[in-house]
């Protein structure tokens, strides 16, 4: 479990190796629940080392990024 801030406070993540046709090194899938959507958010990294819930606050952090870059561009009818 993950400490937030917010509605979704208690995100749950389950992590393990995975091994996908072509690729010929282990991968990491980390699956993200409870942070209000109704399917879980999957990441597939090469990165084996970080710790899990360390990823998950990156992509996050990235997300609020780009939600904020796609109001702006929606606004102010820009295309990038």
């Amino acid at each position: 479990t993950i400490k937030r801030t917010g509605r979704y406070r208690h995100p749950q993540i389950h992590e393990e190796v995975v091994h996908l046709k072509g690729v010929a090194h282990p991968l990491r899938q980390i699956a993200i629940r409870n942070i209000g959507h109704e399917e879980p958010t999957l990441l597939i990294t090469n990165d084996l080392a970080t710790a899990g819930k360390d990823l998950f606050a990156r992509y996050a952090e990235r997300m609020i990024i780009e939600n904020e870059l796609d109001a702006d561009i929606a606004g102010f009818h820009l295309n990038a």
